[in-house]
């Protein structure tokens, strides 16, 4: 059995995810690899290409960019199922958690990348304005806090941010702005 703790993925071979129909035809444990070096997915399969031929989360990781796909190929098929779970287990890619058995969407946010507080335009009525404001101050907060604190609730309820996120918390200063 291999110890994932050991495993460089560096050193794996690998192909971009859009060069799918040049995977191995081996059996082997693939890992889809974002631009950032996070392991978002870990699967198995005795022949890649064919898996990949229509995968499930291909759409997924190609929305993403510049996905690799690495290869750590196995003599033995019949130990794929044991090596995927300790792999899956020891990096815990997002796509790979219980999230995303519950059928996560692509636009939902991956725990892996890194966030920040982007300035955005919105039209709001004057009176829901006012009254964010007053409520801002009745519970000693900045209506920004507020309302992002509001929102991020609303979402994670709403399932289109993952119950796992956490919210960026307070900031000091000046952030820099996209």
């Amino acid at each position: 059995m291999i110890n994932p703790s050991t495993l460089d993925l560096k050193t794996l071979p690998w192909l971009p995810l859009t060069e799918k129909s040049a995977f191995p035809k081996q059996a082997a444990i693939y890992f889809a690899i974002d631009s950032l070096g996070c392991v978002q997915y870990i699967g198995r399969s005795v022949n890649v290409r064919a898996r990949w031929g229509s995968h499930h989360k291909y759409s997924t990781l190609n929305n993403l960019g510049n996905v690799k796909v690495a290869y750590l190929f196995v003599d033995m098929p019949e130990l794929l199922p044991q090596i995927e779970t300790a792999l899956i287990k020891y990096f815990k890619p997002c796509l790979n958690r219980e999230h995303a058995e519950k059928r996560v969407k692509q636009k939902k946010l991956s725990l892996c990348m890194e966030r920040i507080r982007k300035t955005r335009t919105f039209r709001l009525d004057e009176i829901v304005i006012d009254g964010l404001n007053e409520l801002a101050k009745r519970k000693n907060s900045s209506a920004n806090r507020l309302l992002e604190n509001t929102l991020f609730e609303l979402l994670i309820k709403e399932g289109i941010i993952l119950n796992t996120v956490e919210p960026l918390g307070e900031t000091r200063g000046r952030e820099k702005n996209d």
